[in-house]
């Protein structure tokens, strides 16, 4: 199938016209790691939502960290995710979904040996901010920089490339956060569950 919207929408707010997006257009980066596919971008829902996909392997995480401007709600699809909100740390399982409203400080990682699940951001604005930060999917069996991966092997040490460049994954991400005009630089606080540094991103 093909678009059948130019529904940029401009601004927040609802679409106006039905949008249809084949695979071949939707976006996909390599992100922390993981692979993330946009399958629906906020400019083509008026801002009103973006819909992510992820596929990682166990130890794919986020530091912690907070949305200023929109709810995040997890679908796990496949897999299992250790998920922490506001100090509280849950296991989720396929099946289960997990609505973090903004502001609160939340993180998640995966337990299982691979997982793939949704994540659904109203208002729309963070699939924009993963496709800056992260690397274009020139494949989707290999990160940049990873062999391919021999039958039944894994795809490639995720805490590798994450940690590729210098600096750990929040100071990675809140160099990006910065860069990206989504925050300010501040002082760090501490995830008392999982002792991360926590970004206001």
């Amino acid at each position: 199938m093909t678009s059948i919207s130019d529904a940029s929408g401009g601004g927040r707010g609802f679409p106006t016209a039905p949008t249809i997006l084949s695979e071949q257009e939707q976006q996909a980066v390599w992100f922390l790691g993981a692979l993330v596919r946009v399958r629906t971008h906020g400019s083509t829902t008026g801002g009103a939502l973006a819909v992510l996909e992820h596929s990682g392997e166990r130890g794919y995480s986020s530091p912690l960290h907070r949305h200023r401007d929109d709810e995040e709600t997890f679908i796990v699809l496949d897999g299992e995710l250790r998920v922490e909100v506001d100090g509280v740390t849950q296991s989720a399982g396929a099946g289960a979904a997990a609505m973090l409203p903004r502001g609160l400080a939340h993180s998640f990682v995966v337990t299982s040996k691979e997982a793939r699940f949704l994540t659904i951001h109203t208002l729309a604005g963070f699939e924009a901010f993963a496709v800056r930060a992260g690397e274009p999917a020139a494949s989707f069996d290999a990160p940049p920089g990873c062999a391919p991966a021999r039958p039944g092997a894994a795809r490639c040490d995720g805490r590798r490339l994450r940690h590729r460049n210098p600096g750990s994954t929040a100071d990675a991400m809140s160099r990006a956060c910065v860069a990206d005009g989504r925050r300010k630089a501040s002082p760090p606080t501490r995830s008392p569950t999982l002792g991360q540094a926590e970004l206001a991103c």
